[in-house]
C-alpha cells in the first residue's frame, strides 16, 4: 500500500499518545546529551 507523504502524517496525527508503545525506545540521561549540539 503506498501513500503520500501527507496521507502518512494525518494518519500519524491522530494516534493519541497513549496508544504510541515507547517500550522500545532507551531511556537518556545526562551523559546520553554530552556531546549534543544544537543547530540553526
Amino acid at each position: 500500500m503506498n501513500i503520500s507523504r501527507e496521507e502518512q502524517l494525518k494518519l500519524l496525527s491522530n494516534i493519541k499518545d497513549e496508544d504510541i508503545d515507547f517500550s522500545e525506545i532507551p531511556e537518556t540521561d545526562a551523559e546520553f546529551l554530552t556531546d549534543a549540539k544544537v543547530e540553526f
